[in-house]
């Protein structure tokens, strides 16, 4: 229950264009793929496949907002 808030509370500052993606890449496991994503949080692979066609225009959206909340969550004191 602690994690799910975390996530609400994150997601509070993003972009509620780009929400559905950010939600399937935090949530899903494995494969970060369209149909493996939507089956993960339980939308329809038609409706998140349209999302992502769209990922263009979203785009420069998409990369602020992941790159803010990896700055956020990086651990000092390790170098990926």
């Amino acid at each position: 229950m602690i994690m799910l808030q975390r996530v609400i509370n994150l997601l509070k500052n993003v972009n509620i264009k780009i929400r559905p993606y950010v939600v399937c890449l935090m949530l899903t496991p494995g494969k970060k793929n369209c149909s493996e994503m939507a089956r993960t949080v339980g939308i329809s692979e038609k409706k998140l496949y349209a999302f992502l066609s769209k990922a263009k225009d979203n785009s420069a959206e998409i990369e602020k907002h992941l790159i803010e909340f990896a700055k956020t969550t990086q651990d000092s004191g390790r170098l990926f």
